[in-house]
């Protein structure tokens, strides 16, 4: 009898350690399928992001583009409402661009719109907007403004950062 007790021991031992291996390998596959799901959640969020930012965003320029100056609008309208400052709303108009592309090349006039896009973002603050509206159109919301002076001013700064000459790698001016 006792030798038949130890046999029943060692045969339910032996299934309950097959059952806890059983058991390991289960939770080992189901860690795997986690974290399998969460690298394709990551990449999934990542090519979401990747989306946003090419709907909002001027791909060559990196600046706001049309889509999202609306709602940049509206958030500057909203801001001033609560502060009680005012906000300008400046549109640029690059003269005579397609001659670039006519003379130069379209990559020599990408280069101009990209020179141009960061001197309208190391003009204006952090709190401000710069848009490219469309191909050498340009729309800066320039917020908190508190009178025509400080307006006046922030044009003067515009102006002189856009009458510097831009040198291409070509050499041309």
């Amino acid at each position: 009898v006792l030798a038949e007790k130890i046999k029943v021991k060692v045969f339910v031992g032996a299934v309950l350690l097959i059952v806890i291996l059983a058991l390991v390998l289960q939770l080992r596959q189901a860690r795997a399928q986690r974290d399998e799901l969460q690298g394709e959640i990551a990449d999934l969020r990542s090519r979401e992001h990747s989306l946003q930012v090419r709907a909002h965003y001027d791909g060559l320029t990196g600046l706001a583009n049309r889509r999202l100056v609306a709602d940049r609008f509206r958030f500057a309208a909203e801001r001033a409402k609560r502060s009680r400052k005012s906000f300008a709303l400046l549109t640029i108009d690059l003269h005579d661009f397609n001659t670039i592309n006519d003379q130069y090349g379209h990559t020599a006039g990408d280069a101009v719109l990209i020179a141009i896009a960061r001197r309208l973002v190391g003009t204006l603050r952090a709190s401000d907007t710069v848009v490219r509206l469309s191909g050498d159109a340009f729309v800066l919301i320039v917020e908190s403004v508190e009178d025509q002076q400080e307006l006046a001013q922030i044009r003067e700064k515009l102006f002189d950062a856009l009458s510097d000459m831009i040198t291409l790698d070509t050499g041309v001016q």
